[in-house]
């Protein structure tokens, strides 16, 4: 596993940012177009059900109500479709993208996958915030972070670059758990099953997937929640600590804020760079609720 730089990580924060670089169309200027969602995560993923909600109700939006459909292309922690909309999508504002809320900090550590620069893209607007949790199955012997220092356990992880790799490699790094990453996963859907087999032991994924798609989970007491990566405990999980609360010196709690301030940020909608039109009038606003 790569060492993490403390600095490096934390000055990814400032590679974050909404652009309102397009510049103005006609009312009906995507009247009669089809604009293709490109989604860097597996189907039946959280993410998944989150790009095509947007891509319902996205095309009401944009001059000329076009219409919106969502394409899925994973692979690489979403920087598949990150390096396609970089590197190959048309830059006329018919090819939209949805990746990970990590893009800028991978750039930093130099991760091989990232072929693009963050801060080049045109960043349209976010859905919400984003909490990824850390959980057990309940068979596991780990039943929280201090359990995982001690014992090791394998977790479930989709690309090296997703934020489901990255946040355990973290905890492994500054935390001393003892995580056995199994990366490759296609997607949470696929290292949530494989956990109910007994595959792997744990996994990290949005609690909104939780919620939503997996409520048997805490209906039959199934799972023990480890931590999340917001800044403040959700109102829904109240006695789930924060990756912050973990810190022990000023230079963790710095690192541990970046990975809050990403959950905070959330998922966001992104076009390549050097496309110059304008997809709706208020562009450039930091939210899409």
């Amino acid at each position: 596993m790569r060492k993490l730089s403390v600095t490096a990580l934390a000055s990814a924060a400032t590679v974050f940012g909404l652009s309102s670089g397009f510049s103005q169309v006609p009312e009906q200027g995507f009247a009669n177009k089809t604009i293709t969602l490109t989604n860097g995560y597996a189907t039946g993923s959280g993410n998944d059900i989150i790009g095509r909600l947007v891509a319902r109700h996205l095309g009401k939006h944009i001059p000329g109500q076009p219409r919106v459909v969502a394409q899925n292309m994973p692979g690489a922690g979403s920087y598949k479709a990150a390096n396609y909309l970089y590197g190959v999508a048309p830059k006329d504002g018919t090819v939209l993208g949805y990746i990970a809320q990590t893009a800028a900090t991978e750039e930093l550590l130099g991760n091989p996958a990232v072929q693009f620069q963050t801060a080049k893209f045109n960043w349209i607007g976010r859905m919400s915030s984003y909490n990824n949790v850390s959980l057990g199955w309940h068979t596991s012997k780990v039943k929280s972070i201090a359990d995982a220092q001690k014992i090791e356990s394998t977790i479930g992880a989709t690309g090296v670059g997703s934020a489901v790799y990255i946040y355990p490699n973290v905890m492994n790094n500054v935390l001393g758990t003892k995580f056995k990453i199994v990366s490759g996963y296609e997607g949470t859907a696929q290292s949530a099953l494989a956990m109910e087999r007994g595959e792997v032991d744990a996994v990290t994924m949005g609690w909104f997937t939780v919620r939503s798609t997996h409520k048997s989970w805490i209906d039959g007491k199934k799972i023990n929640f480890f931590v999340q990566f917001l800044g403040e405990r959700h109102a829904d999980l109240p006695g789930v600590p924060t990756i912050v609360e973990f810190a022990r010196t000023p230079a963790e709690k710095q690192l541990f804020q970046l990975f809050a301030n990403e959950g905070d940020i959330g998922k966001g909608i992104l076009a390549p760079p050097g496309c110059r039109r304008a997809l709706w009038r208020c562009c450039g606003a930091p939210s899409m609720r």
